[in-house]
């Protein structure tokens, strides 16, 4: 996993923007998931649930 996300619509963009932003990861947009750290990928983890309308979370 990559916290990269191509050919998404503007507003997504923006949403996705926003909460990379509010969990701290903007400064990891584009990094494999393997070179971030636990609670990273945890945020990551949940950043992707929500933006995927999840309907629960495991964690």
């Amino acid at each position: 996993m990559e916290l990269k996300f191509k050919s998404i619509e503007k507003s997504k963009n923006e949403e996705i923007d926003t909460l990379l932003s509010k969990m701290n990861l903007k400064d990891k947009q584009g990094t494999k998931a393997k070179l971030l750290s636990g609670g990273e990928k945890r945020k990551a983890e949940i950043l992707r649930s929500i933006l995927l309308d999840a309907k629960f979370i495991l964690l």
